[in-house]
């Protein structure tokens, strides 16, 4: 019995004749709720939607149904026989229909087939609660996305007026930068002192060295008669090798501190240039947090957009043993080059200041990027401290950050900037952490 009631023998039974094959086009309506229905559908090929109509929504859609699915089986088992839904094909279809009504059968047909009907149900209730799922799934996604929209517009009318305030006085300090660069300069000239000149030329390229070097090239300088502590452990973070500060004091005893006088002139120099560029990319990324229009390109290299960044991080990642594996063989893609160079200067950027923040041992980044069939994917990971799991979900939220000390107060737009770049690119972005190892994913499709 139940061999005889399973859908292949239904299926040849009742749902094989010829004549009773439907071929229904792409946008063709099959079942009407104005018009009566006696025929039980079953899809062969192709795929249908069957909408409700709403006066303020429009058409409603409240099943699909596709291949070795049933249409019809409201109005079919009804007392009526009227559909309370209109059925529409999606694509070019099939169907065969059964059109024996249940009235006609004879009760011994009726008891053969009772299996078949109650399974049929009680398919339909669970492919309509499946349906109401995921279509509720569906708006719950769009909602979230429009309010997202509508914090990310909100908080990008808000930014670009204080972009505004700030690039006024960063441009004011910008150009004072310049001014004093080039008047420091005659000081140091009017010196006529040559290797004094060249301290102050060291220090314009920055604090270089690590700590460890620093404890290395101290050991030379305790051994120089004469030297404070204080003297020792300043002219130590110079770098500038003793036998060079040997020479002058030879000349000058009393030179030592002019020495660090000048290197902290250049480094300070130094250290307000980067100061100001760094502000002025603050600025840019405030502005943009709630643009969407940007130059766009059909053909753009990926590892092309991460070099870039890592040119500009050139000074960030000296602190840091950074390894760039780029996989030559990806194919260029449709996007904004200068959003991308965006994102990755980001998340190094953040992985870098985390892994010097919480002083990492042996701290280590690591890009690469690479492809599958369908993704272009690019990977930033590093070896500090890691994100705490109950934190996670905010990272990406536009005013939450982890940051306090020193210059990073606490504005935590740089991971919002990063979402909003990735989202208006299609792709996602996808972060795994764990003390000792957080890796950022992201996957930029490819263009079909």
């Amino acid at each position: 019995m139940e061999d005889k009631v399973s859908f292949n023998w239904v299926k040849q039974e009742f749902f094989s004749d010829e004549n009773k094959k439907l071929y229904v086009k792409k946008g063709e309506v099959l079942l009407d709720p104005q018009h009566k229905n006696t025929r039980l559908f079953l899809v062969t090929k192709g795929k249908f939607l069957g909408y409700l109509s709403d006066a303020e929504i429009g058409n409603y859609p409240v099943f699909e149904a596709s291949e070795n699915k049933f249409i019809g089986v409201y109005s079919y088992f009804s007392d009526d026989h009227y559909s309370y839904s209109k059925v529409v094909a999606v694509e070019d279809s099939e169907v065969y229909y059964y059109d024996k009504v249940r009235e006609a059968h004879t009760p011994e047909e009726m008891q053969r087939l009772s299996q078949f009907h109650i399974s049929i149900v009680v398919n339909e209730l669970y492919a309509r609660q499946y349906f109401a799922k995921k279509m509720a799934q569906e708006r719950h996604n769009d909602s979230q996305r429009l309010l997202k929209a509508e914090k990310m517009s909100t908080l990008g009318q808000m930014a670009a007026g204080v972009a505004h305030e700030l690039n006024n006085s960063i441009g004011v300090i910008d150009g004072s930068m310049g001014r004093l660069a080039e008047f420091i300069n005659k000081c140091v000239d009017s010196h006529g002192d040559h290797h004094l000149r060249d301290v102050f030329e060291t220090g314009k390229k920055g604090q270089e060295i690590s700590s460890e070097e620093a404890r290395t090239i101290r050991k030379q300088y305790e051994k120089i008669k004469g030297l404070t502590d204080g003297q020792i452990r300043k002219l130590s973070k110079t770098g500038i090798p003793a036998n060079e500060v040997i020479k002058t004091l030879q000349k000058d005893p009393s030179a030592a501190d002019r020495i660090n006088e000048f290197w902290e002139m250049g480094c300070t120099l130094h250290d307000m240039e980067i100061a100001a560029n760094h502000s002025t990319h603050v600025v840019r990324s405030v502005k943009q947090l709630g643009v969407t229009e940007h130059q766009w390109s059909k053909d753009v290299s990926i590892n092309h957009t991460i070099s870039e960044a890592m040119v500009i991080l050139k000074n960030l990642t000296k602190r840091v043993k950074t390894t760039v594996f780029l996989d030559e063989y990806i194919p260029n893609t449709e996007a904004c080059p200068g959003q991308l160079v965006q994102v990755w200067i980001n998340l190094v950027k953040n992985g870098i200041e985390s892994m010097l923040s919480s002083q990492t041992e042996d701290p280590q980044i690591r890009i690469a990027s690479g492809h599958d069939a369908k993704n272009i994917i690019i990977t930033v990971t590093d070896n500090g401290p890691g994100i705490p799991e109950d934190i996670k979900q905010r990272i990406f939220e536009p005013s939450f950050t982890t940051k306090v000390d020193g210059l990073n107060f606490g504005l935590g737009l740089g991971l919002a900037v990063v979402q909003r770049i990735v989202t208006e690119h299609d792709a996602v972005i996808e972060v795994n952490s764990e003390p000792g190892h957080t890796e950022f994913t992201v996957k930029i499709p490819l263009i079909s």
